[in-house]
């Protein structure tokens, strides 16, 4: 049978096999599978399936000619996007035209219904070498435990030229196709252009063994680049492989290619909008004792002249107003060492006849409601009976970012279990921070505070034209002293302990200043470093305006002094800021000493929630290191779990040429919740930032404690969300 009778085959059982929706709906849900290329898939080509919202594997591949590796999320339900390293062996020395990056991307069109079949459209190889550049359109169709697979290809997936590009119809330029790598920048946009197109298709059969699928395909790719290599040969079309899902984490699969050759592929993942299941080591939240009066508030003077006469003391009636100016301070001090004791590390508190307001830290619960619902705890059960309002104030490293006033009732009906949680948040009031302490306010003490830690950490680069990953462990002594309210310095003393990053060989010359391409020298001469050492002073200049002054050494290559000033307005989604920086380069050592190059840097930034998929994008716009001028543009996404997950692209003066391969500076960054891990409740954080490539153009100081991620934990918004676990 030839392989267009394959194809004829497969679209007829594809078409009559639609009519069966019903039987096929009363099935499970059968489990997608990866491809040769980390996306869904049977083997060399795409179907149109995607995984579970939030999925990221990543992956390994190994086959006659190539090697690669892979990283394989689904950002948004309908969007899946795969980024690749390939190794290629060409016959010959290896060289670094042997190495492929590419990013790709599939669409979801529309989804499965009882009639039509699922439909995608994709876009492989759309930024990167332009090796595998090609678009398709694709349509799935499951029947029982049978998926059939029907698509069309141009560019590398048409290369077998089954027929003629039917768009050529509408306008000639569709008979024109450049390929052209911009060795990671994009192609030139000549999507489903091309003189031919291919037809490709084939079955996956889920079998009854749980996790076991078998696969059966028709590539529509005649492997030119593949051809280069005198041992390769492309003997048939066909392709036959089965994938074993191990469990919801790893996934094997085999598979017989081109006629000849055995492929062998591997993909670990998780799901980042799914928490593990650590044993979390913590104590109970404190219990609320009932007041002695629940009929409702009493007099203050008549509590009082209770309390006074179970003491026998002869007092007036009416006590002058210093007595009950020292009741409300002694009421202060019973709080502060109450929330002490539950380790809710208090800054302040005071006590008035009928509320009470507790300042505390946010330093153990990443969530604040959970910090606030304990906090109401404290104050229900040690505060006089008299008070009936509740303001609790969530300060971060001098900075006051949040409000919460709530009922002391709503918090001893959820204790009993008569209330809930969204009762209590129906009478609550989120505040715009006010970072103000009225004379009355009891000090806690709690300054100068100090904490350190030890530390293993990684720094990475992925996809270097010249390797695959590099890395590199060091360890890190950090320590934080936080000598007045607002005022803090922090250091970080690193050793490289183990790893291959200092391996990274000198990047190509750069026309500009060099503040990023001379990482070889900094890792070589900076195996024992200071990587830190910043002071701040944080300080909210009114409501919703928050301010931060910094000097130091802000990052391993540069250091001086700066500033930054945001407005967020509280239960709002946008923000504004501004940062200004005079930077100088530090010594290749990374000690005290500095080289010539000295910088100023600011940037206006503008930050927007979306209103849906926990979206998050920001422009920054401005000065960058090089004394280049433009804007970087980031897109997030973050996940119940509260990893984030985005990519950015940054855009300057600087002409493509000049910059050097990759054309603009561009990657992702990854922000994981320590607590998803440890069996401990923690505020602490792990960051990851990717750049394929290390060049000078468009970069941005690494300063720490950027006040947008300082007031985050406050946000109205997350408040909200998170509002559930108030009393837990």
């Amino acid at each position: 049978m030839t392989p267009r009778w394959v194809c004829a085959v497969a679209l007829a059982a594809l078409i009559g096999t639609s009519g069966l929706a019903d039987a096929a709906a009363a099935q499970s849900r059968l489990e997608p599978t990866a491809s040769d290329y980390g996306g869904v898939g049977l083997m060399q080509t795409r179907t149109a399936r995607f995984h579970d919202d939030g999925d990221l594997s990543v992956g390994y591949f190994h086959g006659f000619p190539w090697t690669r590796f892979m990283v394989n999320f689904q950002a948004l339900p309908w969007l899946e996007v795969t980024a690749r390293y390939g190794d290629f062996n060409s016959g010959t020395s290896s060289t670094l035209a042997d190495r492929d990056r590419s990013v790709d991307a599939k669409i979801l069109l529309w989804p499965e219904g009882d009639l039509l079949p699922q439909v995608a459209v994709g876009f492989q190889d759309f930024m990167g070498t332009g090796h595998y550049s090609g678009e398709y359109l694709v349509a799935s169709k499951r029947w029982f435990d049978l998926d059939f697979t029907f698509g069309v290809g141009w560019g590398r997936l048409g290369s077998r030229g089954d027929l003629d590009n039917p768009l050529s119809l509408l306008s000639k330029r569709f008979d024109r196709r450049s390929d052209s790598g911009g060795g990671g920048g994009l192609l030139s946009l000549d999507w489903f252009q091309g003189r031919d197109i291919a037809i490709f298709g084939g079955i996956e059969y889920h079998t009854p063994i749980d996790g076991l699928s078998l696969k059966l395909e028709l590539s529509g790719d005649d492997m030119p680049l593949e051809r280069n290599n005198p041992e390769f040969r492309l003997e048939s079309r066909l392709n036959v492989g089965a994938s074993y899902r191990i469990s919801d984490w790893a996934d094997l699969g085999v598979s017989f290619e081109n006629g000849n050759t055995v492929m062998l592929r591997g993909l670990v993942g998780l799901n980042l909008g799914k928490k593990p299941m650590p044993i979390v080591i913590d104590q109970p939240p404190p219990a609320v004792k009932p007041r002695v009066e629940q009929s409702g508030p009493r007099p203050i003077g008549t509590v009082r002249a209770e309390a006074r006469a179970a003491s026998g003391a002869s007092q007036p009636a009416a006590p002058p107003r210093h007595e009950a100016d020292r009741a409300d301070e002694q009421a202060a001090l019973a709080l502060i060492a109450a929330l002490r004791e539950a380790r809710l590390p208090p800054l302040a508190a005071e006590v008035r006849t009928r509320e009470a307001t507790a300042i505390v830290a946010h330093e153990r619960y990443r969530h604040l409601t959970k910090l606030i619902g304990r906090v109401a705890r404290v104050m229900a059960t040690v505060l006089p009976p008299t008070v009936e309002r509740f303001t609790i104030a969530v300060w971060t490293g001098g900075l006051e970012v949040s409000r919460v006033a709530l009922f002391r009732g709503d918090v001893e009906r959820a204790a009993s279990y008569s209330g809930s949680p969204e009762e209590t948040w129906m009478h609550t009031m989120i505040l715009s921070p006010e970072g103000s302490l009225p004379p009355s306010f009891v000090d806690a003490g709690t300054y100068p505070r100090f904490t350190w830690g030890l530390e293993p950490k990684l720094r990475q680069q992925f996809m270097d034209p010249a390797d695959a990953f590099r890395y590199q462990l060091w360890a890190a002594l950090s320590g934080h002293v936080e000598l007045f309210r607002g005022f803090s310095v922090t250091g970080t003393l690193g050793k490289s302990v183990y790893g291959n990053l200092d391996e990274i060989k000198a990047a190509p010359a750069s026309d500009l200043p060099h503040v990023r391409t001379d990482i070889a020298k900094y890792l070589k001469e900076g195996s024992e470093s200071l990587e830190r050492l910043q002071a701040d002073y944080l300080f909210n200049l009114a409501p919703d305006w928050y301010g931060r002054v910094s000097g130091g050494l802000f990052e391993p290559m540069f250091g001086g002094i700066g500033g930054e000033v945001l407005y967020r307005p509280q239960g709002r989604r946008w923000a504004l800021g501004l940062e200004l920086n005079h930077v100088r380069q530090r010594d290749y050592n990374q000690m005290l000493d500095f080289r010539d190059y000295e910088v100023t840097t600011g940037h206006l930034s503008a930050y927007y929630a979306l209103p849906f998929y926990d979206l998050n994008a920001a422009v920054h716009a401005g000065r960058y290191l090089a004394g280049d001028w433009g804007a970087t543009f980031e897109l997030s996404r973050r996940f119940p779990t509260g990893v984030e997950v985005g990519a950015f692209a940054t855009l300057t003066n600087v002409p493509f040429e000049k910059f050097g391969e990759g054309s603009f500076d561009k990657g992702v960054f990854i922000s994981i919740p320590l607590d998803m891990f440890l069996p401990y409740p923690t505020t602490s954080v792990g960051s990851i930032v990717l750049h394929s490539l290390t060049r000078d153009g468009g970069q941005r100081l690494a300063i720490g404690n950027r006040l947008y991620g300082v007031t985050e934990a406050g946000n109205s918004r997350l408040i909200k969300e998170s509002w559930n676990r108030i009393f837990e």
